[in-house]
Parts: structure tokens; C-alpha cells; sequence
């Protein structure tokens, strides 16, 4: 068996044992035939080449990247899938939100989004967009970069809340600061010429990674991954006026969450 041989051999020892294991528990396994390995052993492959692994200094780029087996007469596909999303990335950094209401409604008399941006094509900074009965029921824009600002505006943010496609609403200049630690409270508080926002989560519950991707949605052309820490007590306070209503707790496929979340290491993409 040669080099590249082998390693094909290998890759299929690996994707064979996580096939056992997921069978295991359906009580499958034993109607596995052939198993991975055998399939494969002995076989040469001169296909293109779809996985580059490293041996030491050298690298072998031709192994297959599809494995073919039978599971209760039912032929099936496993491919070894890529670890890269193949959309582009349009913006990184944080989203998370406080959408409160007086009873468990999605009618939410504040809906206030915060943007941390560490990478987007309008460069970094901050904005919130607010809208709540202390904003007299009318979306306000507040950032340190406009020009990020108006791109989420045109984009992911304007997919979601068709208001915010209008260009015209003002943006309010604000410098921004964050405390706090996600495992107990998080606080960001941004300031005016005139004007003081405090957003503050606390009673967080368990994180959870959530990945979509572009059109998924009907209506929604972008895609996004990110760390979601739900947040069963949330307060919005403008210029130390405390907006109505509260937090509620929701189901997110199975998983507890609620109307106010912190998202985490947070990333949108569209289709290349």
C-alpha cells in the first residue's frame, strides 16, 4: 500500500468509528455493509483532488473525500465536509439585543439592537438602534461610525426591521463603554451631548452557537454564526428613565432563550 493509500485508509478508519458510534444507538450498525475501511483498503484513487493533508514536511493532496456505505438498503453519502464557511463574511464582532414588553407578546414597547463591529466593510465601532416608548415609539441611531452604522442599515439590519432601510433617520454621535462580565451581568452605556442609554443583561442562562445561512429564510439574503447568551432579566434606561416592560423567556428549536440576549463572537455573511 502506498503513502497516499494509506492516509485514504485512515481517513476512512476515522469515519468509520464516528459512523459506528452514531449507529450504535439506533442499533444500525450490525446492517453497515460493507464497513467504511474495507470498502476502501486496497483501492487506488486518482480522482482530483478535494482534501490536502500535511505528513511531516510533504503534503499528499490526493485521497478521496467520499465515502459510500449501505444502511438498511439504503444507499447513503458521507462526504468529509469542509470546516470553511464558503460565503463571505461581511461583518464580525457582537449583536445583542433588549426587546421588552408589558405582557409574553412579540408587540415589544422597546427594541433596542447594539452592534459591536470588529471587522465589517464600514470599518469598527458601535451603534444602537432603538426604538421604545422613552424614543417617543421612533427608531434613534446612535454611533461612533456612521458609515457602519448605514451599512448595517442597508444590509442584515435593514433584511430584519424594514424601517431601518430609510437613510434619512439621523445618527446621533455617541461615545460608547461596556462592563461587566457575561457570566453574571453585562452593561454598555453609551453617552451624547445631551443624552445617556444604559442597556444592562443579567440572569444569564447557558450559551448556545446558532449558524444559518444565506437565503435560509425566505426574504433574508444573508447568513450568520453566532454565540447566543440568553438573559431572563434585561433594563434599558434613558437618561435614567427606565423603559416599561420586561424580558420573556422563549424556545429556540429546544433550547431556553429569551427576547434579550447577548450575541457573541458574531459574524453575517452573504453568497459569494
Amino acid at each position: 500500500m502506498n503513502a497516499r493509500a494509506a492516509l485514504a485508509w485512515g481517513v476512512a478508519v476515522v469515519a468509520e468509528r464516528e459512523l459506528k458510534e452514531r449507529c450504535k444507538s439506533a442499533r444500525q450498525w450490525d446492517s453497515v455493509t460493507p464497513s467504511v475501511s474495507a470498502h476502501m483498503k486496497g483501492r487506488s484513487y486518482s480522482q482530483p483532488p478535494t482534501i490536502t493533508a500535511g505528513l511531516g514536511r510533504s503534503k499528499l493532496k490526493s485521497f478521496p473525500a467520499t465515502l459510500h456505505y449501505h444502511v438498511r438498503s439504503t444507499k447513503r453519502e458521507i462526504s468529509i465536509m469542509s470546516t470553511i464557511d464558503a460565503n463571505r463574511v461581511i461583518f464580525t464582532g457582537e449583536n445583542s439585543a433588549i426587546r421588552l414588553s408589558n405582557n409574553d407578546s412579540d408587540s415589544f414597547t422597546t427594541n433596542a439592537t447594539f452592534w459591536r463591529a470588529m471587522s465589517s466593510g464600514g470599518g469598527s465601532g458601535h451603534v444602537l438602534y432603538l426604538k421604545s416608548e422613552l424614543t417617543e415609539a421612533r427608531w434613534r441611531i446612535y454611533s461612533d461610525n456612521i458609515a457602519m452604522a448605514r451599512l448595517l442599515q442597508s444590509t442584515v439590519l435593514g433584511a430584519i426591521y424594514a424601517e431601518l432601510l430609510d437613510p434619512t433617520i439621523a445618527v446621533i454621535d455617541a461615545q460608547f463603554s461596556k462592563s461587566g462580565d457575561v457570566r453574571d451581568f453585562w452593561t454598555e452605556r453609551l453617552v451624547t451631548r445631551d443624552e445617556e442609554v444604559v442597556l444592562t443583561w443579567y440572569e444569564m442562562g447557558e450559551p448556545f452557537l446558532v449558524h444559518t445561512q444565506p437565503n435560509a429564510v425566505p426574504g433574508r439574503p444573508y447568513g450568520m454564526c453566532t454565540v447566543l447568551v440568553p438573559a431572563l432579566g434585561a433594563r434599558l434606561t434613558h437618561n435614567g428613565i427606565e423603559a416599561q416592560g420586561r424580558p420573556w423567556p422563549r424556545q429556540r428549536e429546544g433550547r431556553p432563550s429569551s427576547t434579550c440576549v447577548l450575541g457573541l463572537c458574531e459574524s453575517w455573511t452573504e453568497a459569494r
